[in-house]
């Protein structure tokens, strides 16, 4: 049974009015914004609900140095959707980028695991071009399936990244929007479990 449901965060819309380079916010205004309307197809169990509330579940960001000196980065965030029928769904971005300037690039926690490493850009300009805007691969999931992206194009578009201060540091402010079919990591045909048609996706947030 094909069943269309929306899902809707409405939170406080952040307006960068008279701000040029960086944004001093409070911390509720760079709250997470997530929309974006979904059918549920493959499946028996479809429903149509709202979102009652959103939760972080997790934020990680890695990097790693080859024998070649590339670094590797990474950075991921995930939440959990509460919606008003009391279900959950879980929604999350990844990004990775394969960097060859390390000049470019503040590195920490070299001591902890992959996963564990935090990285910045020396600049947001920086961040904004090589990794938002040029990224080797992103994923937006929900629950357990994936929709990949190798690259900006019409279903995954980077609108602005912005830089404003939360908590005393400089940080990307990220809105994009995303579409497409997400589709289970080892059923990328959509034969065997549910498949989530998204459609008409915004994010606005900081995820690092």
């Amino acid at each position: 049974m094909n069943t269309l449901y929306k899902v809707y965060i409405i939170t406080f819309v952040v307006i960068l009015n008279g701000c040029s380079q960086k944004c001093v916010l409070p911390a509720e205004d760079t709250s997470p914004q997530i929309t974006f309307q979904v059918e549920k197809i493959n499946s028996d169990q479809g429903f149509v609900t709202s979102t009652k509330s959103i939760s972080l579940k997790s934020k990680t960001s890695g990097w790693r140095l080859d024998t070649e000196g590339k670094i590797y980065l990474t950075r991921e965030v995930m939440y959990d959707l509460l919606l008003e029928n009391g279900e959950e769904i879980e929604f999350g971005i990844w990004f990775t980028k394969q960097e060859n300037d390390l000049n470019l690039l503040i590195l920490e926690n070299e001591d902890q695991n992959f996963w564990e490493r935090n990285w910045d850009y020396v600049s947001i300009e920086e961040e904004a071009i090589n990794f938002y805007q040029g990224f080797d691969e992103s994923r937006i999931m929900i629950n357990n399936n994936v929709i990949f992206h190798q690259q900006v194009n019409d279903n995954f578009n980077i609108i602005s990244v912005e830089s404003v201060e939360v908590d005393g540091q400089e940080k990307s402010l990220l809105t994009l929007s995303f579409s497409g079919e997400a589709f289970g990591y080892y059923d990328p045909k959509g034969e065997y479990q549910e498949v989530y048609k998204i459609l008409n996706g915004v994010f606005k947030g900081v995820i690092e």
